[in-house]
């Protein structure tokens, strides 16, 4: 009896624990005043019932069929319940059941055949907990544990005849006979089988001298369990749990039985598992009590007498209109809200689906969305690559007017193609091409085209084409520049696109070309490479022109202008962003001339030497401010959270530094360095610790390069 004791105090301690727990919930304004407090519209308690129908299986443990190790099913009997709740706080709910069911079990040895069945009717309440302390607010799956006490009687019968009344003796050889195996006649002896119909009433049968005993008693339910919320109302519950009776005669078997029934000293118990499908009977909606006053009560009435504005005429006062502005001639509610018939959110007078299905998903103008446009929708939602991103390229326009440079436009223009960077031209006639106003170079799928003029129609363009044939000029045909908008960040804003139109395509009767290209045109070129530079170095470089020559010495050059002071003022400007070695070029009818014969003055304290700089030299001068360009170790990049252990080799490492890349992914730079072999040491250093895929790169006044790029940019 020990253990049943123990089992007492321990559903006693559950229950006031929970006491105490449910006593916590109290208001703390409680505590403000020794008088009584009374939150205002304070609900207090209410009854929010949870009614459950299940259904599990009995497995009995006691003394016949020796505790059933192994729980057999052969020992299982199915039971029915039924179970109301209500829960005390948001962890604890409070249980009341009943149970219906039965349990058997039955024993055979050669010394021992017992059998019995009991039908079992159990009543009783139990406290479970659900662990909402530790576990998220939002979840379908919950776990809980339970005990309780609950009253319970049963009706036990055993299996002692079959349906013609022989009674079962049990024989050695494992047989069930209708003459005991001892009596002098058993040689007469049948077999027979059981035909598990329990007829024989344990109590009143008194095999061991028990008397009329109560056929109810106590027990102590302990369980577990589990919770899946199917929706707000409906869920379903699976529990096991042990049932502790206060007696061992469910059985009718015990310690003070006689002979080979004797048992131990250990009360029944019987285990139930099963399944429960509730629903919540609590309104979804607020009491009754909570439910909106009317709009105008007396007390209202005086100020309504008094404000009657109603400034968008929609018959609501502006005092009781809940939307203002509501557009002139739509109809609205009591409260001045547009009509909205079908209560997808969207008023009726914008709505283009008047009577969508409710539940509908809907977009602003309330028609149903489709599951792929919800999926979008949802994709867009998630989204944390860019992809559903629309760029939006900025420009502001005072600097193109300092640099004096238009933003480019979208749109189709026709131009004159006189060579590509892939072709061969001839210093004579690059001169020729620099000489004229309307000479540009073009990035098309990753060829650079020269090309003249940027016209609207495509009469002027042809004309311009035949006056460039008559001038001894190579062309190889009219072309069109679609330039349109593009969300790559290294376009710049824009992409052009260059299609040569077909000769037979072209009107014949173009008109006459007015372009002069007599006149002096000075531009700035930036720098000479050996080897082509990424555009991207100069990307904040405005009317970039790029041109290759038959040295393959790829010059860049700046702007066009036709006086040497805007020329003089835009090499300021580049100066300013770092070009320091960009200088002032000027071309007249096909020559590169001397800026002194062409109106340029000297600075003080400067030469001719400094003023001219021929195409031989040009390719030694420095580019840009030397400051301005070093060597980063590129250790890492990441779109989402760095990994713990690389962000503790960046702490090792020190002086590493976040950077926004072009691809929206965020790269990881450890330090500024001036020579390639202060670069190779701090790659080394970064491999050494971990870093294996680390590599070095340039940095040009913020814009990230090549490693070749920035030694290029400082003559490396």
């Amino acid at each position: 009896m020990n253990s049943t004791r123990r089992i007492i105090y321990t559903v006693l301690g559950i229950f006031l624990l929970s006491s105490f727990a449910v006593a916590q919930v109290k208001d703390p304004a409680e505590d403000i005043s020794s008088s009584e407090y009374v939150p205002e519209n304070e609900p207090g308690f209410i009854f929010r019932p949870t009614i459950g129908l299940g259904v599990g299986t009995f497995t009995f443990m006691g003394d016949v069929g020796n505790y059933n190790k192994g729980f057999h099913p052969n020992v299982s009997r199915l039971g029915y319940h039924l179970m109301l709740s209500n829960p005390l706080t948001k962890e604890i709910e409070l249980n009341f059941y009943t149970i219906f069911g039965t349990i058997s079990s039955s024993e055979r040895s050669l010394t021992r055949n017992l059998n019995f069945q009991s039908q079992i009717r159990t009543g009783g309440m139990v406290l479970s907990y659900d662990f909402g302390h530790f576990l998220p607010e939002k979840r379908i799956l919950e776990p809980f544990v339970f005990a309780g006490i609950e009253s319970f009687e049963f009706l036990t019968k055993t299996d002692l005849f079959d349906a013609y009344g022989n009674r079962y003796y049990y024989w050695s050889d494992g047989s069930i006979r209708n003459i005991d195996e001892s009596d002098p006649n058993a040689a007469t002896a049948m077999i027979i089988h059981r035909d598990y119909k329990y007829e024989t009433d344990v109590r009143e049968s008194n095999l061991d001298g028990f008397g009329k005993y109560p056929e109810r008693s106590w027990a102590i339910p302990v369980g577990i369990g589990f919770t899946l919320n199917l929706n707000q109302r409906w869920t379903l519950k699976g529990n096991t749990a042990m049932h502790f009776a206060f007696t061992d005669l469910v059985d009718g078997v015990s310690e003070n039985s006689v002979g080979t029934r004797v048992g131990d000293k250990k009360n029944d118990r019987f285990l139930y598992t099963s399944f429960t499908l509730t629903y919540d009977l609590q309104r979804l909606g607020p009491p009754k009590s909570d439910k909106e006053e009317p709009i105008i009560d007396d007390e209202m009435l005086d100020y309504l007498a008094k404000d009657t504005v109603d400034s968008d005429k929609d018959l609501v006062v502006d005092f009781l209109d809940d939307c203002a502005f509501t557009p002139k001639g739509v109809a609205v509610d009591k409260r001045g809200c547009p009509l909205d018939k079908d209560k997808d959110l969207v008023p009726d007078f914008r709505d283009d689906e008047l009577e969508t299905p409710k539940g509908n998903y809907v977009d602003n103008k309330g028609v149903t969305l489709s599951d792929e446009q919800i999926y979008q929708r949802y994709l867009r939602y998630i989204d944390s690559t860019g992809q559903y991103v629309e760029f939006e390229t900025i420009r502001d326009e005072s600097q193109f007017a300092i640099w004096g440079q238009s933003r480019p436009k979208t749109g189709t223009k026709f131009v004159v193609v006189v060579g590509n960077e892939k072709t061969m031209v001839n210093p004579e006639d690059l001169r020729k091409l620099l000489s004229m106003k309307d000479f540009k170079t073009i990035k098309s799928n990753d060829t650079v085209y020269y090309v003249i003029g940027d016209y609207a129609n495509i009469e002027e363009a042809i004309a311009r084409s035949n006056e460039l044939k008559q001038e001894g000029h190579n062309v190889e045909g009219v072309a069109t520049a679609n330039t349109t908008n593009s969300k790559d960040p290294k376009d710049n804003g824009t992409v052009t696109t260059i299609s040569k139109i077909p000769d037979d395509k072209l009107p014949k009767d173009p008109t006459t070309s007015n372009t002069d290209d007599k006149a002096v045109l000075f531009r700035v070129q930036i720098g000479a490479f050996n080897k082509p530079v990424s555009p991207e170095v100069f990307k904040d470089v405005p009317g970039l022109l790029m041109v290759t020559g038959p040295d393959k010495i790829t010059r860049y050059y700046s702007g066009v202008f036709t006086s040497y002071e805007k020329a003089a003022e835009h090499k300021a400007a580049l100066d300013m962003k770092g070009y320091s070695g960009a200088f002032v070029v000027a071309y007249k009818e096909g020559e590169r001339q001397k800026l002194e014969n062409v109106g340029a003055t000297l600075s003080e304290g400067a030469t001719t030497t400094d003023l001219n700089i021929d195409e031989k030299t040009d390719i030694k001068k420095s580019v840009v401010d030397p400051g301005l360009v070093k060597y980063k170790i590129l250790v890492g990049s990441y779109r989402n959270d760095i990994p713990t252990e690389v962000l503790d080799m960046f702490l090792d490492l020190g002086q590493v530094a976040p950077k926004l890349g072009d691809n929206g992914e965020i790269i990881y730079l450890y330090g500024a360095f001036s020579t390639k072999e202060e670069a190779n040491a701090a790659l080394k250093k970064a491999q050494d610790i971990g870093l294996k895929k680390s590599m070095i790169i340039g940095d040009f006044n913020g814009k990230i390069i090549t490693a070749e790029e920035a030694a290029n940019l400082l003559r490396h």
